[in-house]
């Protein structure tokens, strides 16, 4: 049993503190073993030397951390009697020390899924819908593996801490503490210890700015670098930075704005894009289609598959056989093969995708702040500019999530089949919804509806089995994926999603409306496979997009390997229509660049990451927080590779197209400039 002191002294006072600070460091360097244990396969090809360097930058962290988490301990310095009164400090030990071993752990598989520290995505999910979440760790996390780990190691800080507690009494003379207990002799070493703990929760001692995100990132593997970082610590940043903008005022303030502006127009318009307010909008243009235009095509139908990532298509050139369906679809279809995700989650590739708008810092969750309640220039508004009304939005799950039917509701969508909206599924996620069968099943029967009025139609379809807690079907029409280690469940998922996909083709194929239907297939975002691409890890937001329509292949050719992005997407899709539009969306038509444009994509990671990146061509120039930008000649095949251009890219032109590009964003959405419904 843990026992107290009567009558402590200071320097029982100043061992006992410097004994929980240094059980701390311990608690974060088993945290970041486990990390690294949890998520080995991301260090596969991380030689020895870097994950040495990532614990090394770790120690920094934690100690910043630790020294934090001790400044409770060091009012109690202040006090008449010290810390006396040991079982108040003991308990705040025990309970810090088990919330601090939950996170440690949690934060391994959230790692695994997000490849990132704990950051605003848990703020986020938390705040959305904390029912949701909890169902959805439950069902899909490794609880009862945590739940044994967590125990054991709470038991093990029981001991540790008690301990501690008995080497302080231990070690009590009452000779040497009478001269120490005298108030006089208090102040000034309590004054001591808390320099120095100020000190390390600096974790630096340079002048100017403590530790910062950036100090972590001193090798060239970006999971070594993220490995130096203390989840809690970012956890922490997330919670202090939301709802803040620091971020995005720092990229306002990048350059001239009308500079920015314009180089911004050279990147976004085409020759016969023709600005409608210059004055008032910066984007708002009349598009008149001049590249290829299908015959005969009035519907389109876009198809958002959860997770899907390129590096297991097949028809990229991923081994494994996860996608024979949508490998067999690309036949006759045309394939994007360097397409990119602007974002890595679906909040990010939905509003990019349907919403031709960036994913700027800061504006992760831009369909729920106030700043997405304007309108934008995506699929939604362009097609009713053009006269359609008739329209359906299909998903697995609720609409309430991420605010989807408010915020499309508001673009222009009028039809929204939900969760609850499924009669007799053939399976239900008590966390998300409905099996991807069910949603294409579903949505069958809806483009029917749309057809059977008369009129063109355009749809959003959305999957969702592809995502945690991956829950299926008992009775999988697929074989398990079992070579793939860590990743099987994954891409068990997914390839249950491509085989659903290919039975909607299957029935679609035999509707009237097939034929005259421009359908496109593409993800919200990829996911953390091995092997690292750039400082941004490129693979995450690797994705494949697929244009299936009749000829198709005779206007636009097999596969397209210039580069592309989710934002191009809308353009692309409404220009192949043929017809003009009035748009102040953020992408181009992709099938009419000119041959000496390579085409270009921006991203950036979800949650408190405030990387962002630019990829053109084969090259891309990546800015995290804090460091100077790079440029990568980047090879996305099997294995894919990178190779370093440059430790500091500020005078590329690329990255002053990145920085313009993002001012203007940023400002346009500030301004509440984004919509097509400006006057000039």
């Amino acid at each position: 049993m843990m026992q107290f002191i009567s009558a402590p002294g200071l320097v029982s006072d100043l061992t006992f503190i410097l004994l929980a600070l240094c059980l701390f460091m311990v608690l974060f360097t088993i945290g970041r073993c486990i990390l690294l244990f949890w998520n080995r396969g991301c260090a596969a090809d991380v030689p020895r030397s870097a994950i040495i360097a990532g614990f090394r930058n770790g120690l920094r962290f934690d100690l910043q951390i630790a020294s934090v988490l001790m400044l409770p301990l060091w009012f109690g310095l202040l006090l008449p009697n010290g810390l006396s009164f040991r079982g108040i400090w003991l308990g705040y030990l025990l309970v810090t020390l088990l919330i601090a071993s939950l996170l440690l752990l949690v934060e391994a598989e959230f790692y695994r899924e997000f490849q990132a520290r704990l950051n605003s995505i848990v703020i986020q999910y938390l705040s959305e819908d904390t029912k949701t979440v909890i169902s959805m760790v439950l069902a899909g996390g490794p609880v009862l593996a945590f739940t044994v780990a967590t125990l054991v190691i709470g038991l093990q800080e029981y001991i540790a801490v008690n301990e501690i507690n008995m080497i302080t009494m231990h070690n009590y003379s009452h000779a040497t503490d009478s001269l120490m207990v005298n108030y006089a002799w208090r102040i000034p070493l309590a004054f001591a210890a808390l320099c120095l703990l100020v000190l390390g929760a600096r974790g630096t001692l340079r002048q100017g700015a403590p530790l910062r995100w950036g100090d972590a990132f001193t090798t060239d593997y970006l999971f070594a670098n993220h490995l130096g970082i203390n989840g809690i610590m970012t956890l922490f940043k997330a919670w202090q930075g939301w709802g803040k903008n620091d971020a995005a005022k720092d990229w306002m303030r990048f350059s001239d704005r009308d500079k920015a502006l314009d180089i911004t127009r050279q990147l976004v318009l085409q020759p016969a894009d023709q600005l409608l307010a210059p004055n008032n909008s910066p984007l708002l243009r009349k598009t008149t289609p001049q590249g290829p235009k299908l015959d005969g095509v009035d519907n389109i139908v876009f198809i958002l598959m959860e997770s899907f990532t390129s590096r297991f298509v097949g028809a990229q050139g991923a081994p494994g056989n996860i996608t024979p369906y949508f490998d067999k679809l690309a036949e006759d279809g045309c394939l994007c093969r360097h397409m990119f995700s602007v974002g890595t989650h679906t909040h990010q590739g939905m509003f990019g995708t349907f919403s031709s708008f960036p994913n700027l810092p800061d504006t992760e969750y831009l369909m729920q702040q106030p700043a997405g309640s304007g309108m934008f220039s995506g699929l939604p508004a362009i097609m009713t500019g053009m006269g359609y009304d008739n329209s359906v939005f299909v998903y697995n799950g609720d609409f309430a999530w991420d605010n989807q039917q408010g915020f499309f509701g508001a673009q222009g969508m009028n039809r929204f089949i939900g969760r609850d909206d499924y009669v007799n599924p053939v399976f239900q996620d008590k966390t998300w919804g409905v099996c991807d069968e069910d949603m294409f099943n579903r949505s069958v029967e809806e483009l029917d509806l749309l057809h059977d009025q008369g009129k063109p139609f355009y749809g959003l379809l959305q999957t969702l089995s592809n995502h945690l807690p991956y829950a299926l079907p008992e009775q999988l029409p697929v074989d398990d994926v079992t070579e793939f280690g860590g990743l099987n469940k994954h891409l068990t998922a997914m390839r249950y999603s491509d085989w659903a996909l290919g039975k909607f083709f299957e029935q679609a194929k035999t509707k009237p409306w097939y034929n005259n239907t421009l359908f496109v297939v593409l993800a919200d975002h990829g996911f953390g496979v091995p092997g690292q691409v750039s400082s941004i890890n490129l693979q995450s937001f690797h994705v494949p997009a697929l244009f299936i329509a009749p000829g198709i292949q005779n206007k636009v050719g097999k596969v397209f390997d210039k580069t592309c992005s989710q934002l191009d997407m809308a353009n692309t899709a409404v220009s192949l229509l043929g017809k003009p539009f009035v748009q102040a969306g953020w992408g181009r038509n992709v099938f009419d660049l000119a041959d000496d444009d390579p085409g270009y994509a921006m991203m950036k990671p979800s949650g408190s990451d405030k990387t962002v990146a630019m990829v053109r061509g084969n090259e891309i120039v990546v800015k995290g927080a804090d460091i100077t930008p790079e440029c990568y000649r980047i090879d996305l095949g099997f294995p894919p590779g990178d190779e370093l251009l440059s430790k500091d890219a500020t005078g590329d032109p690329r990255y002053q197209q990145l920085g313009s590009f993002l001012q203007t964003a940023i400002l346009c959405l500030n301004e509440r400039k984004t919509g097509h419904d400006m006057e000039a």
